[in-house]
């Protein structure tokens, strides 16, 4: 690997650093406008208290005028003989009011003021902390004869001593209480005005600023454009010069993608013929088989022929010495021809021979039907996509593959019904007898008490689904190890022993279903079997990607 060059180091060692000024002038201004934000927040916050305590301080300073105001009421309708009941209701709901106020801005208190629920906190700083304690140790000293008062009021035993005696007090500290409560008014609106203040400098002052941050940004980022500009000229000269050394490059490349696409054809093509070379001199014993019997019947179509021609030649002499009106051998004669036609029907010849006959055209069929097959499977001329049947694919595979499934396994067949698909038939073909000869070859060969071999399974099921061809291969020979699952269809490996196998195989089916743009399903179980799932677009326009999924063999 090449080394960077000292002005690329530079490049990047100057846009590091220029990144780097750029986010901590960015972090400032988010810090000085986030400061804004908080500290409103904290204003507002602050605001809203002290408005709560100001309604409350109203509502207190309300209160305590209208229980003092009522209080006289009832004292003067005391002595007059006049109603008191409604006054005395009135004190009482009023010196209530203001006790709940009261203790609401000493202690902090949740207070229900114009049919709100507001909570109320005291007071934070130390002068309006001591007003409202003033007022609350004036309302302290007075509580209990308070409460007895409004005690008594709801018996309705009111002792007008102890009215007198609360009026005193009320009037006594009435000025000082109003005092108070509006000196905690002014003060908490004082202590707004100063936090309006604070709040309009802080904003000013963060707003400068951030002013400031911004130029300083500003003049950053020109002169990292500046800079940048510059490395920009200085790295499209050097683009330039790169380009016409790309360009060959790309053309060397190009050459040898061709040498290396070609070479992967010739590759599969000559795994093609490998595999054929194999499949044949397997399927000269399925070409022997008729031949021999075919031979066998040629020898004994032969030897019938004489006795044929024998019969045939001794009618003849009957038939020449009837003609010529020779009576002295005719009797004789009579008995040869006789004797032969005893012959023929002894031997039931005649229907013999058409039996004959009729099992060599059979099996000149049988050949008919291998060398048909053999040239369906291995033909070349496929320059463009052919609409096929799949299960003659398969059928053609097995036919091919037949000699060495044959002795190892059983052929389960699943076929669905319209089961064509555009494709490369010869390639099909190619991968099906790969797997099914993979298959073949997983089955343990084992003897059996007759001495003959125990058979496994191969299992073989098509559908048509959702534009899909979905092709199932199963067998329950030996399994793949999880280990060497991934590994299946890289080029060259392989699990057989050294000379029984290329390792090309699989990868020769990998290629081919990419090709045709279907997914692969391996699931394997050692010792249970292996199951191989193709799923081919029924049209080859419209691909869909190439995918292979492993997972363990559930049936």
């Amino acid at each position: 690997m090449s080394n960077p060059e000292p002005s690329d180091v530079n490049n990047e060692s100057l846009t590091q650093k220029g990144y780097g000024e750029l986010i901590v002038y960015a972090l400032l201004f988010i810090l000085f406008i986030t400061s804004i934000f908080v500290f409103n927040i904290n204003l507002s916050d602050k605001s809203r208290e002290h408005t709560v305590r100001i309604l409350c301080a109203q509502h207190q300073q309300r209160a305590w005028q209208k229980a003092l105001k009522s209080l006289e009421q009832a004292r003067i309708g005391l002595y007059t003989g006049q109603p008191t009941d409604s006054a005395f209701i009135a004190f009482s709901t009023s010196m209530k009011k203001f006790g709940q106020c009261t203790i609401a801005l000493h202690k902090g208190k949740l207070l229900m003021i114009e049919q709100q629920e507001l909570n109320v906190l005291p007071p934070d700083d130390e002068v309006t902390q001591q007003i409202i304690a003033s007022i609350y140790n004036i309302w302290l000293s007075g509580k209990d004869d308070m409460n007895r008062l409004i005690d008594s009021i709801g018996k309705g035993a009111i002792n007008p001593e102890l009215v007198e005696q609360m009026l005193e007090f009320a009037v006594r500290n009435d000025d000082q209480i109003l005092d108070y409560c509006q000196e905690f008014m002014v003060k908490l609106s004082q202590l707004s005005d100063e936090r309006v203040g604070q709040l309009q400098t802080s904003q000013i002052s963060a707003l400068v600023l951030s002013f400031l941050v911004f130029i300083a940004m500003g003049v950053r980022s020109t002169i990292s454009l500046r800079a940048r500009d510059k490395v920009i000229d200085e790295r499209n000269q050097e683009l330039k010069k790169q380009r016409d050394t790309i360009a060959k490059e790309k053309e060397t490349i190009e050459e040898l993608l061709g040498d290396l696409q070609n070479t992967q054809t010739q590759l599969i093509q000559s795994e093609k013929m490998a595999t054929l070379g194999q499949m044949v001199a397997g399927l000269v014993h399925e070409v022997n088989t008729p031949l021999g019997f075919i031979k066998s019947n040629v020898d004994i179509l032969k030897r019938n022929v004489g006795l044929f021609e024998q019969t045939l030649q001794e009618n003849r002499l009957l038939v020449e010495k009837l003609a010529d009106g020779d009576l002295d051998d005719l009797e004789a004669q009579l008995h040869k021809v006789q004797e032969l036609y005893d012959q023929l029907n002894s031997y039931n010849l005649i229907d013999k021979t058409n039996q004959r006959l009729n099992d060599s055209i059979m099996g000149l069929d049988r050949l008919s039907d291998l060398v048909l097959n053999l040239k369906n499977f291995s033909r070349l001329d496929e320059a463009s996509a052919q609409n096929v049947n799949i299960n003659e694919c398969i059928d053609t595979s097995l036919l091919i593959a037949n000699h060495l499934v044959k002795n190892r396994a059983n052929i389960i067949k699943d076929y669905g019904q319209s089961i064509d698909a555009e494709c490369f038939p010869a390639q099909l073909n190619q991968v099906f007898l790969n797997l099914i000869t993979n298959a073949a070859q997983a089955m343990p060969v084992n003897q059996t008490t007759d001495g003959k071999p125990e058979l496994g399974t191969i299992a073989i099921k098509t559908r048509q689904k959702d534009g899909l061809i979905h092709i199932s291969i199963e067998d329950n020979g030996t399994g793949i190890d999880p280990q060497k699952m991934k590994k299946i269809f890289e080029p060259f490996f392989t699990t057989k022993p050294v000379g029984e196998g290329t390792g090309l195989g699989l990868a020769i089916v990998y290629k081919i279903i990419e090709k045709h743009a279907g997914k692969i399903k391996v699931k394997s179980t050692v010792g249970k079997g292996t199951r191989f799932e193709i799923s081919l677009p029924m049209k080859l326009a419209g691909k869909e990607k190439f995918d292979i999924e492993y997972s363990d063999l559930v049936n």
